[in-house]
């Protein structure tokens, strides 16, 4: 059985910078990166903690510029 979307993260609060996988896994490339726009601009949000990349289950990497543009695209939805 495949394995969820995840999301890579780096922590700045912490010296040296730290990046890790999280252990939360979503079914849906859409849940992950929906988590991914909520750590990003919820308003209780750690400006020091970035989204590097979501992984999907079959290997396949949403990175930065593809993670801002659906926030973009979808900024007028939410």
């Amino acid at each position: 059985m495949a394995r969820g979307w995840k999301r890579w993260t780096r922590d700045e609060n912490v010296r040296p910078p730290t990046e890790a996988l999280e252990n939360t896994e979503y079914d849906l490339k859409e849940d992950a990166l929906k988590a991914a726009w909520q750590l990003t601009y919820s308003p209780t949000v750690d400006l020091l903690i970035k989204v590097l990349r979501i992984e999907g289950p079959d290997g396949e990497r949403i990175e930065p510029e593809e993670i801002a543009a659906w926030f973009k695209a979808r900024s007028g939805l939410e």
